[in-house]
Protein backbone atom coordinates (compact mmCIF):
# COMPACT_ATOMS: atom_id res chain seq x y z
CA UNK A 1 0.00 0.00 0.00
CA UNK A 2 1.94 2.45 -1.40
CA UNK A 3 1.06 5.41 0.98
CA UNK A 4 2.53 9.29 -0.24
CA UNK A 5 3.44 12.52 1.62
CA UNK A 6 2.53 15.89 1.18
CA UNK A 7 4.17 19.34 1.98
CA UNK A 8 3.42 22.00 3.79
CA UNK A 9 4.18 25.81 2.55
CA UNK A 10 5.30 28.62 5.11
CA UNK A 11 4.34 32.56 4.32
CA UNK A 12 7.52 34.11 6.23
CA UNK A 13 6.63 37.77 6.99
CA UNK A 14 9.10 40.50 5.85
CA UNK A 15 9.98 42.09 9.47
CA UNK A 16 9.10 40.43 12.30
CA UNK A 17 9.70 42.37 15.60
CA UNK A 18 11.64 39.26 17.03
CA UNK A 19 14.64 39.34 15.00
CA UNK A 20 17.52 41.75 15.06
CA UNK A 21 17.10 44.99 12.64
CA UNK A 22 13.49 45.09 12.35
CA UNK A 23 13.54 47.73 15.57
CA UNK A 24 11.21 50.82 14.59
CA UNK A 25 14.40 53.17 15.04
CA UNK A 26 16.83 55.19 12.90
CA UNK A 27 19.54 52.90 12.44
CA UNK A 28 19.64 51.88 8.68
CA UNK A 29 22.60 49.22 8.84
CA UNK A 30 21.53 46.22 7.71
CA UNK A 31 21.15 43.49 9.62
CA UNK A 32 23.28 40.03 8.76
CA UNK A 33 21.29 37.97 6.33
CA UNK A 34 20.46 34.64 8.35
CA UNK A 35 19.84 31.54 6.18
CA UNK A 36 17.09 29.10 7.07
CA UNK A 37 18.57 26.15 5.22
CA UNK A 38 19.68 23.46 7.15
CA UNK A 39 22.55 21.62 7.04
CA UNK A 40 22.39 18.61 4.55
CA UNK A 41 21.67 14.75 5.82
CA UNK A 42 25.28 13.12 5.83
CA UNK A 43 24.81 10.36 3.57
CA UNK A 44 27.33 8.44 5.29
CA UNK A 45 25.70 8.39 8.98
CA UNK A 46 22.42 8.11 7.26
CA UNK A 47 22.98 4.65 5.11
CA UNK A 48 24.40 3.72 8.41
CA UNK A 49 21.42 4.22 10.36
CA UNK A 50 19.16 2.58 7.54
CA UNK A 51 21.60 -0.35 7.12
CA UNK A 52 20.86 -0.63 10.97
CA UNK A 53 17.19 -0.82 10.69
CA UNK A 54 16.99 -2.45 7.77
CA UNK A 55 19.32 -5.17 9.28
CA UNK A 56 17.64 -4.92 12.65
CA UNK A 57 20.68 -5.10 14.49
CA UNK A 58 21.82 -8.85 13.24
CA UNK A 59 25.70 -9.66 12.65
CA UNK A 60 24.73 -8.52 8.87
CA UNK A 61 25.36 -5.00 6.99
CA UNK A 62 24.94 -3.59 3.17
CA UNK A 63 28.32 -3.87 1.32
CA UNK A 64 27.68 -0.48 -0.32
CA UNK A 65 27.43 1.33 3.46
CA UNK A 66 23.83 1.60 3.28
CA UNK A 67 24.15 4.01 -0.03
CA UNK A 68 21.21 1.87 -1.95
CA UNK A 69 18.98 2.13 1.18
CA UNK A 70 19.36 6.22 1.03
CA UNK A 71 19.11 6.14 -2.24
CA UNK A 72 15.51 4.41 -1.95
CA UNK A 73 14.43 7.00 0.73
CA UNK A 74 15.44 10.20 -1.14
CA UNK A 75 14.31 8.88 -4.38
CA UNK A 76 10.87 7.87 -2.45
CA UNK A 77 10.95 11.67 -1.52
CA UNK A 78 11.63 11.55 2.61
CA UNK A 79 12.09 14.89 3.82
CA UNK A 80 15.61 15.98 5.00
CA UNK A 81 14.48 16.72 8.56
CA UNK A 82 13.22 13.15 8.17
CA UNK A 83 15.96 11.68 7.26
CA UNK A 84 18.06 13.62 10.37
CA UNK A 85 15.40 11.96 12.94
CA UNK A 86 16.54 8.84 11.14
CA UNK A 87 19.92 9.62 12.46
CA UNK A 88 19.43 10.70 15.71
CA UNK A 89 17.65 7.85 16.53
CA UNK A 90 20.47 5.88 16.43
CA UNK A 91 18.12 2.62 16.87
CA UNK A 92 17.43 -0.82 14.83
CA UNK A 93 13.90 -0.85 15.45
CA UNK A 94 11.77 0.54 12.02
CA UNK A 95 9.03 0.58 14.58
CA UNK A 96 10.64 2.80 17.46
CA UNK A 97 12.66 4.81 14.53
CA UNK A 98 9.33 5.70 12.62
CA UNK A 99 7.63 6.51 15.73
CA UNK A 100 10.33 9.10 16.12
CA UNK A 101 9.64 10.42 12.88
CA UNK A 102 5.91 11.12 13.34
CA UNK A 103 6.48 12.97 16.12
CA UNK A 104 7.12 16.10 14.13
CA UNK A 105 6.60 14.55 10.12
CA UNK A 106 3.31 12.12 10.80
CA UNK A 107 3.54 11.44 6.81
CA UNK A 108 6.77 10.94 6.41
CA UNK A 109 6.48 8.01 9.44
CA UNK A 110 3.54 6.91 6.96
CA UNK A 111 5.80 6.45 4.01
CA UNK A 112 8.67 4.93 5.89
CA UNK A 113 6.60 2.13 7.07
CA UNK A 114 4.98 1.79 3.65
CA UNK A 115 4.60 -1.46 1.56
CA UNK A 116 6.36 0.15 -1.58
CA UNK A 117 9.96 1.64 0.58
CA UNK A 118 9.86 -1.94 1.82
CA UNK A 119 9.86 -3.22 -1.23
CA UNK A 120 12.77 -1.05 -1.83
CA UNK A 121 14.99 -1.57 0.90
CA UNK A 122 14.10 -5.38 0.72
CA UNK A 123 15.70 -5.47 -3.08
CA UNK A 124 18.79 -3.04 -1.59
CA UNK A 125 19.21 -5.96 0.99
CA UNK A 126 19.26 -8.61 -1.70
CA UNK A 127 22.02 -10.01 -3.65
CA UNK A 128 20.79 -10.63 -6.56
CA UNK A 129 20.61 -6.84 -7.33
CA UNK A 130 24.27 -6.87 -7.38
CA UNK A 131 26.31 -8.06 -10.44
CA UNK A 132 26.99 -11.76 -10.83
CA UNK A 133 30.18 -13.12 -9.50
CA UNK A 134 31.30 -9.60 -7.97
CA UNK A 135 33.06 -9.61 -4.33
CA UNK A 136 30.31 -7.45 -3.19
CA UNK A 137 27.80 -9.98 -4.02
CA UNK A 138 29.54 -12.94 -2.08
CA UNK A 139 30.01 -10.66 0.70
CA UNK A 140 26.23 -9.17 1.07
CA UNK A 141 23.98 -11.56 3.38
CA UNK A 142 20.22 -11.48 2.42
CA UNK A 143 18.00 -10.18 5.52
CA UNK A 144 17.50 -12.10 7.97
CA UNK A 145 13.74 -13.67 7.80
CA UNK A 146 12.14 -11.35 9.92
CA UNK A 147 12.26 -8.53 7.39
CA UNK A 148 9.99 -10.70 5.06
CA UNK A 149 11.37 -10.12 1.67
CA UNK A 150 8.83 -9.89 -0.89
CA UNK A 151 6.57 -12.87 -1.72
CA UNK A 152 7.74 -14.49 -5.43
CA UNK A 153 4.24 -14.22 -6.05
CA UNK A 154 1.04 -12.40 -4.75
CA UNK A 155 -1.56 -14.11 -2.55
CA UNK A 156 -4.64 -13.23 -4.06
CA UNK A 157 -6.85 -16.01 -2.94
CA UNK A 158 -10.15 -14.51 -0.60
CA UNK A 159 -9.44 -14.87 3.20
CA UNK A 160 -12.71 -13.74 3.96
CA UNK A 161 -15.92 -15.56 2.31
CA UNK A 162 -17.52 -13.19 -0.19
CA UNK A 163 -20.63 -14.05 -2.71
CA UNK A 164 -20.01 -11.86 -5.57
CA UNK A 165 -24.51 -13.21 -6.27
CA UNK A 166 -24.47 -10.04 -3.23
CA UNK A 167 -24.14 -6.21 -4.17
CA UNK A 168 -21.40 -4.58 -1.93
CA UNK A 169 -23.72 -1.71 -0.59
CA UNK A 170 -22.40 -0.93 3.07
CA UNK A 171 -19.12 0.39 4.87
CA UNK A 172 -19.65 -3.15 6.92
CA UNK A 173 -19.01 -5.66 4.25
CA UNK A 174 -15.87 -4.72 3.83
CA UNK A 175 -14.42 -4.05 7.39
CA UNK A 176 -13.47 -7.97 7.68
CA UNK A 177 -11.64 -7.89 4.04
CA UNK A 178 -10.12 -4.24 4.71
CA UNK A 179 -8.37 -5.41 8.11
CA UNK A 180 -6.94 -8.45 6.23
CA UNK A 181 -5.20 -7.06 3.04
CA UNK A 182 -3.73 -4.29 4.57
CA UNK A 183 -2.37 -6.16 7.41
CA UNK A 184 -1.04 -8.53 5.17
CA UNK A 185 1.78 -5.28 4.81
CA UNK A 186 2.54 -4.98 9.09
CA UNK A 187 6.16 -5.56 9.46
CA UNK A 188 5.25 -6.07 13.11
CA UNK A 189 2.57 -6.57 15.30
CA UNK A 190 2.39 -2.24 16.13
CA UNK A 191 1.62 -1.86 12.49
CA UNK A 192 -1.15 -4.59 12.56
CA UNK A 193 -2.64 -3.12 15.74
CA UNK A 194 -2.36 0.67 13.69
CA UNK A 195 -4.24 -0.84 10.85
CA UNK A 196 -7.10 -2.76 12.82
CA UNK A 197 -7.91 0.53 14.79
CA UNK A 198 -7.89 2.41 11.30
CA UNK A 199 -10.27 -0.44 9.62
CA UNK A 200 -12.96 1.33 10.16
CA UNK A 201 -11.68 4.55 8.57
CA UNK A 202 -10.33 2.40 5.62
CA UNK A 203 -13.09 0.71 4.76
CA UNK A 204 -15.21 3.72 4.68
CA UNK A 205 -12.50 5.93 2.64
CA UNK A 206 -12.24 2.80 -0.17
CA UNK A 207 -16.24 2.27 -0.25
CA UNK A 208 -17.31 6.03 -0.76
CA UNK A 209 -13.97 6.35 -3.52
CA UNK A 210 -16.85 4.92 -6.26
CA UNK A 211 -14.86 1.68 -6.93
CA UNK A 212 -16.43 -1.05 -9.09
CA UNK A 213 -18.23 -3.80 -7.65
CA UNK A 214 -15.62 -6.23 -8.64
CA UNK A 215 -12.62 -4.54 -7.03
CA UNK A 216 -15.22 -3.81 -3.86
CA UNK A 217 -15.54 -7.87 -4.12
CA UNK A 218 -12.35 -8.22 -4.59
CA UNK A 219 -11.47 -5.80 -1.49
CA UNK A 220 -13.94 -7.72 0.53
CA UNK A 221 -12.21 -10.75 0.31
CA UNK A 222 -9.48 -9.72 2.14
CA UNK A 223 -6.93 -11.36 -0.03
CA UNK A 224 -3.36 -11.33 1.77
CA UNK A 225 -1.15 -9.90 -0.85
CA UNK A 226 1.44 -8.60 0.97
CA UNK A 227 3.98 -7.40 -1.67
CA UNK A 228 3.94 -5.14 -4.19
CA UNK A 229 1.05 -3.05 -4.00
CA UNK A 230 -2.63 -2.93 -3.83
CA UNK A 231 -3.15 -1.19 -6.71
CA UNK A 232 -1.51 -3.22 -9.05
CA UNK A 233 -3.89 -6.13 -8.09
CA UNK A 234 -7.26 -4.42 -8.51
CA UNK A 235 -9.19 -6.33 -11.18
CA UNK A 236 -10.15 -2.92 -13.04
CA UNK A 237 -7.93 -0.57 -14.66
CA UNK A 238 -9.93 2.93 -14.15
CA UNK A 239 -10.09 1.51 -10.26
CA UNK A 240 -5.95 1.25 -10.44
CA UNK A 241 -5.65 4.75 -11.70
CA UNK A 242 -8.42 6.10 -8.78
CA UNK A 243 -6.57 4.00 -6.07
CA UNK A 244 -2.97 5.60 -7.36
CA UNK A 245 -5.11 9.32 -7.40
CA UNK A 246 -2.99 11.30 -4.45
CA UNK A 247 -6.49 12.47 -2.62
CA UNK A 248 -7.24 8.93 -2.31
CA UNK A 249 -4.14 7.66 -0.71
CA UNK A 250 -3.97 10.97 1.02
CA UNK A 251 -6.73 9.89 2.62
CA UNK A 252 -5.78 6.81 3.70
CA UNK A 253 -2.63 8.18 5.22
CA UNK A 254 -4.43 10.31 7.38
CA UNK A 255 -6.53 7.12 8.56
CA UNK A 256 -3.60 5.40 9.57
CA UNK A 257 -1.61 8.29 10.99
CA UNK A 258 -4.79 9.46 13.03
CA UNK A 259 -4.85 6.57 15.67
CA UNK A 260 -2.74 6.20 18.60
CA UNK A 261 -1.41 2.92 19.68
CA UNK A 262 0.77 2.56 23.26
Amino acid sequence: MRIRLATATLAVAACVGLLAGCSGGSDSTPSPSVSATPTPVDAKALGQSLDRVVFQGADLHSADGGSCLVKAVQAAGLSDDAQRVIVEANSNSLGEVSKKVAEKHPQDAELLLSPQLRTEFDACANPTVLPTGSASAQAYPSPPAVTRPPEPSANLSPAVAVSTQFKIDSVGQLTSGVKSLFQSYALDDKQKQIYELATPCLAETIFNAGFSQETLHFIAGGPPIGSGTIADHLPDEDDKAKWNDGAFTQALSDCTTSVKVN
